[in-house]
């Protein structure tokens, strides 16, 4: 697209003066196009919905997110509020992973760890290694999400906040037949599901932000990590953040993906 032409995302501005350097198709531009869809689905179905502005309750939450979501919102917040400003939410973040680091070490330690899986068993093994780390992490952490405003209370980054964040606690991907807390001010999730909004037709496309069927490498995840954790990667790995801003502002997230798996290919082991 050239920077006159109307941009992709449908907002009816020049590219240039709407997502300048984000390529139509790219892995940025599915971000853009999934959470208009998402919010509007979200929109169009709930009902008189508990969760209100002024709540944060959930920011409190451990909860991982995509890698292609991390850096899309990391992305439009270097382009909004400038890099020093970037950098001092990923600072945040980073003394949230010591934290981590100090206090629930064998959380920090599932993080770490690298697979390479060959068959089913082995990719269910790293799947329950996950699940058992969210399970153990506590249901209310001592610090919030980095990109909570300590003073307004609000998202910093809420036009670009993950889809977790858009769906969570007003709406439901597979209604739940058994008790479930959504959080401390919603004890009964099973009856306030009536006022969530469905989003199951959004379910495979969420879910594939972080799985893919790679040709000769069969299934491939982008390991889900808490937002704490993407910032300790940036924090300790600043020379690679440019290069991978740029990959998923050019290529789709399927070819952003091969490009991972050739570079780990030919990392030593």
């Amino acid at each position: 697209m050239g920077r006159n032409d109307i941009c992709f995302c449908g907002s009816g501005k020049k590219k240039k003066k709407c997502h300048r350097d984000i390529e139509p198709g790219s892995a940025f531009a599915g971000m853009v196009d999934l959470h208009k869809r998402l919010d509007k689905t979200i929109q169009e179905g709930i009902g008189s919905i508990q969760c209100r502005k002024g709540c944060h309750s959930c920011c409190y939450q451990y909860f991982t997110i995509t890698s292609v979501e991390f850096y899309y919102l990391l992305h439009q917040l270097i382009e909004e509020r400038g890099m020093v400003k970037a950098q001092e939410f990923i600072e945040r973040g980073y003394q949230d992973y010591l934290t981590y680091q100090e206090k629930h070490p064998e959380i920090i330690h599932v993080l770490k760890e690298n697979h390479h899986v060959n068959n089913n068993d082995e990719f269910m093994f790293v799947m329950n290694r996950l699940n058992e780390a969210n399970q153990n992490a506590p249901m209310h952490n001592p610090n919030p999400c980095p990109f909570l405003d300590p003073e307004t209370k609000g998202c910093s980054v809420y036009k670009y906040r993950p889809t977790v964040c858009r769906s969570y606690g007003v709406s439901y991907e597979t209604k739940l037949e058994v008790p479930f807390q959504l959080c401390e001010h919603i004890q009964d999730g099973l009856a306030y599901q009536s006022e969530m909004a469905d989003v199951s037709q959004h379910q495979e496309e969420v879910y594939n932000l972080g799985f893919f069927n790679l040709d000769n490498q069969g299934i491939v995840v982008d390991k889900p990590y808490p937002i704490f954790y993407f910032c300790k990667i940036v924090k300790e790995n600043p020379r690679s953040l440019p290069n991978k801003m740029q990959e998923y502002k050019t290529y789709s997230l399927q070819e952003v993906t091969k490009r991972k798996v050739f570079r780990n290919r030919l990392l030593p082991s």
